[in-house]
């Protein structure tokens, strides 16, 4: 990672880092298991600890060069989180946002980053497709006291490019309802049909 982040600097680039998934020695997995296949390669850590002592030693070890930290990816997807909302917000949400400001108190938490797709693209992936994104945006601003997050990222992979701008303004009129009004929202991975 340190060659990334140097050649990222070289350039000028502002740089946004996310904490995707978990390794199989923290979650007791085989570590032959493809993800893609088995929903039990993305099961929680065993201990909450290995995850946030892991957030922590990479933030502090960056918080010079990194200001933008996301929070797993696409959590609503079995593919990458076998849990529910609630178990994604108290085993990582919730101790990797505290992680990361202890380790760089200037930090941006930056999330949830969760998928927003046709439904065409959800049956490649061949999975449940009961992922509720929606659902899940409400929970996580909803939880505590404030939200979890300082900028609300978004993944939307839809049919045509107005749907993306669509979707964004979705996303835009469940945070103002929920408690994330003042949340930056930022489109941090999208596709659509260039044909249509």
């Amino acid at each position: 990672m340190d060659a990334q982040i140097a050649w990222a600097r070289q350039r000028n680039l502002k740089i946004f880092v996310t904490f995707a998934s978990i390794p199989s020695w923290a979650n007791g997995v085989p570590q032959s298991c493809n993800f893609w296949e088995n929903p039990e390669c993305a099961k929680p850590p065993t201990s909450t600890s290995f995850y946030t002592e892991f957030v922590g030693k990479v933030v502090r070890r960056y918080r010079n060069e990194v200001k933008h930290w996301g929070v797993w990816n696409e959590p609503n997807l079995k593919t990458f989180w076998s849990a529910d909302v609630n178990a994604y917000i108290k085993l990582i949400l919730e101790p990797g946002y505290w992680a990361i400001k202890l380790a760089d108190p200037e930090a941006q938490v930056v999330g949830p980053d969760l998928a927003h797709a046709d439904p065409n693209f959800l049956q490649y992936l061949r999975r449940d497709t009961d992922f509720a994104w929606y659902n899940w945006l409400r929970d996580i601003l909803r939880y505590g006291p404030t939200p979890l997050i300082d900028i609300l990222s978004h993944h939307a992979y839809l049919r045509r490019a107005g749907d993306v701008g669509r979707a964004l303004d979705w996303v835009r009129d469940i945070a103002v309802r929920n408690r994330g009004a003042h949340l930056p929202v930022w489109l941090t991975e999208t596709a659509f049909n260039s044909c249509n």
